[in-house]
């Protein structure tokens, strides 16, 4: 009797390790593909400043053709 309350306890207790290892290995692959999102949102982040830059090197530029134009209006 005892012996068959021993394996029922080890095989539920394998049974626990076994979830447990498959909880880990999605938790890890949630941690991968957590990193993969934050590292992309890095990139739009800089490609999105990079355009701020440009954008803000055109309106300056502009500016200067407006004022050699005298195109720049009185308000």
């Amino acid at each position: 009797m005892t012996e068959d309350v021993q394996n029922i306890i080890l095989t539920q207790l394998r049974a626990i390790r076994e979830d447990v290892a498959d909880i880990k290995g999605r938790i890890s692959n949630l941690e991968t593909g957590q990193a993969s999102i934050i590292q992309h949102i890095g990139h739009i982040a800089n490609q999105i400043a990079q355009v701020q830059v440009s954008m803000d090197r055109q309106a300056a530029r502009i500016g200067r053709i407006e004022d050699r134009l005298s195109l720049v209006d009185a308000h």
